[in-house]
């Protein structure tokens, strides 16, 4: 059975020694079906894990340019990105998934990165990182203290509050319709590569509030807004 800890690009970033990235494993299971039943992963058997590890790479990178957006407009604009393609593309994915898994896991991948930056590993050289590495950082250097802000906001317009969080009503045990979704298994596994000074929250909640930081990102302010061609 796929997880998402195999799906995750790795270059620039660190992730924690556990099977699961987020704290619960059915938040684990429910990001994998949402990226298979957008068609951005395919976990039938003989497709490699390098192919479904780089789309989904190319997945998370648009979903943090988009989180950017607002913040970070001049230097996207250097590129050749199709915004309003982008936005119905995360937004195939991200609909499915309730709030408080969206972000948690901008929460987690940040953290993965950052961990990179506290305890730098090959490769060394930035140009050399996943493309959600590098987009990561651009949010980061963009928001000034809007973290929070920049992150509602998207979800406002590609997510959907009324996807309820169903492991607060049942057991894992229970989990038997997840687990069909990713039956099939494309053979090919990764080594876990052990993360540093990162945990699992020990089953709690994660709230916009776990996204601010000390030092660098306060309480949010005004919700962004992205202008959604579609």
């Amino acid at each position: 059975m796929i997880i998402l800890k195999d799906l995750l690009p790795r270059a620039g970033m660190i992730y924690p020694s556990q099977k699961d990235i987020l704290s619960r494993e059915r938040r684990d299971k429910k990001v994998v079906i949402a990226l298979k039943k957008a068609g951005i992963i395919d976990t039938g058997r003989g497709v490699p894990i390098k192919t479904n590890k780089k789309a989904v790479d190319q997945a998370l990178a648009d979903l943090f340019s988009l989180v950017a957006f607002p913040y970070a407009m001049f230097q996207l604009s250097g590129e050749d990105l199709n915004f309003p393609k982008m936005t119905q593309s995360t937004a195939s994915w991200v609909k499915v998934l309730p709030q408080p898994t969206f972000t948690e896991l901008i929460q987690r991948l940040i953290d993965a990165r950052k961990a990179w930056y506290k305890e730098p590993r090959e490769p060394f050289e930035t140009s050399q990182h996943c493309a959600t590495a590098l987009k990561i950082d651009l949010l980061l250097d963009s928001v000034e203290g809007q973290l929070n802000s920049a992150v509602s906001g998207l979800f406002d317009i590609i997510g959907d509050y009324d996807v309820k969080e169903e492991d607060d009503e049942e057991e894992d045990g229970n989990d038997d319709g997840d687990d069909e979704e990713m039956d099939e298994d494309d053979g090919e596994e990764e080594e876990d590569v052990g993360g540093a000074g990162q945990s699992n929250n020990g089953g709690m909640d994660v709230t916009m509030t776990d996204l601010t930081e000390e030092e660098e990102l306060r309480e949010g302010v005004e919700a962004m807004h992205i202008d959604d061609d579609n």
